[in-house]
């Protein structure tokens, strides 16, 4: 198999950006904006000769892994979440970018806030109000080592899942500030590491699909991880669509490949039990993760429980 670290960047993009949006498509100011909702609906994909559903959320994360492979690494931004002295939530949380901005990544890293009694539930809307209060003395914080998987979407937007198992009610959408605005978030709960897995998307050499995309790890898999490398595969012009359904065989193959620095945060809703050749049409009873279960998360002093629920690709 011939392997390059070569940026392919559009011809990923056309491939892998089915559901999420591009910032060719929407601006920041339109994800606080009404009248900009839409539904994200769960895509169909491989692994390991059975096949996946995922949501996707578009190549907006930034790649920052070492110069030869950036794309093995991805970036994060800050999220404060505020609570008080005994654990209280003292608000929503806050965020100071958005996905089309500098800096942006639908992965978070807990900032975590504890208020006194004098700031009221709600008041602090914004980093600057946050600093402000810590200035005053009414606030202390603490950078913790938490990621969270929370993509921002326009507001009023929904999930909806198209596999059997028809989960997208199962993950919350959330609400929360962004400079003095309401925000609207889903959270798909927390994630180990900021290493990404590859997403190995099949194009001809014409430059036309030639196949689901496909993955090697799934919730429950040592690895696995929502955010994921795109890697382009190229295989011969006469490939047969869907004929090739796991990433044992883009190896086992001389395809060539090569890496992007494109990072999708691509969350696995469910997989099939049997593989294709096997399975029932209806795709038999699946695997998922035990979606909506509390999963209690240490920052710093104080627990807070988030909900950890179809986290992956």
């Amino acid at each position: 198999m011939k392997t390059t670290n070569q940026t392919i960047g559009t011809l990923a993009l056309l491939v892998v950006a089915v559901t999420g949006q591009s910032c060719d498509d929407i601006s920041s100011d339109e994800y606080i904006t009404e009248g900009n909702d839409r539904v994200y609906t769960s895509e169909p994909g491989y692994y390991k000769n059975r096949r996946t559903w995922y949501w996707e959320f578009g190549p907006r994360n930034p790649a920052v892994g070492p110069s030869d492979d950036p794309g093995s690494v991805v970036g994060t931004a800050p999220i404060w979440v505020l609570t008080r002295e005994n654990g209280d939530s003292a608000g929503n949380n806050i965020i100071d970018v958005l996905p089309c901005e500098d800096g942006y990544s639908d992965l978070w890293q807990v900032v975590e806030v504890t208020v006194d009694d004098s700031i009221e539930e709600n008041s602090l809307t914004s980093r600057e109000d946050v600093e402000a209060a810590i200035e005053a003395g009414n606030a202390t914080s603490n950078t913790t080592e938490d990621l969270v998987n929370c993509p921002v979407v326009p507001l009023g937007s929904t999930l909806s899942d198209a596999s059997p198992a028809d989960r997208g009610g199962d993950v919350p959408s959330v609400t929360g500030w962004y400079q003095g605005v309401e925000v609207l978030y889903f959270d798909f709960g927390t994630v180990s590491s900021t290493d990404t897995e590859p997403v190995w998307i099949l194009s001809t050499e014409n430059g036309d699909s030639a196949g689901l995309n496909l993955i090697d790890v799934i919730p429950g898999d040592e690895g696995y991880t929502p955010f994921w490398q795109v890697v382009n595969v190229t295989v011969p012009n006469d490939t047969e669509q869907e004929s090739i359904t796991s990433a044992a065989t883009v190896a086992e193959e001389d395809f060539e490949t090569e890496n992007t620095t494109d990072i999708v945060n691509c969350p696995v809703s469910f997989t099939e039990d049997e593989e294709i050749d096997d399975a029932d049409s209806d795709g038999g009873d699946g695997v998922s993760t035990d979606a909506g279960a509390a999963v209690t998360v240490s920052f710093g002093t104080v627990a807070m429980t988030l909900v950890a629920v179809a986290v992956g690709f």
